[in-house]
């Protein structure tokens, strides 16, 4: 089966729906001005931006935008756990007297 090439909004709308299907608990949003597509995420209090000029997105398959798909989930997933604190013991040792 050949891969059918897709358009500009295509593309960015495939984009738009494998982000929120691989980042189900984060907020992504889209907007496009100035032929600049970008995609506005807000996951576990982070929140990042990723764009692409309109020129990036022509002539593209959806195996093409996998795998910068897989990187900007990557990249959101990896910077929005929650941080562990861990008690460090502290050097202040009290003097009795």
């Amino acid at each position: 089966m050949a891969s059918i090439t897709l358009g500009i909004e295509e593309a960015a709308c495939t984009i738009l729906e494998s982000l929120a299907q691989h980042l189900p608990r984060s907020v992504v949003d889209y907007e496009c001005f100035n032929g600049m597509h970008h995609f506005f995420i807000e996951q576990g209090g982070a929140r990042f931006r990723v764009w692409f000029p309109e020129k990036a997105l022509m002539r593209k398959v959806c195996a093409d935008l996998q795998p910068t798909i897989h990187r900007i989930t990557a990249h959101v997933l990896g910077h929005s756990r929650p941080l562990e604190f861990k008690q460090a013991s502290s050097m202040y040792a009290p003097t009795t007297g």
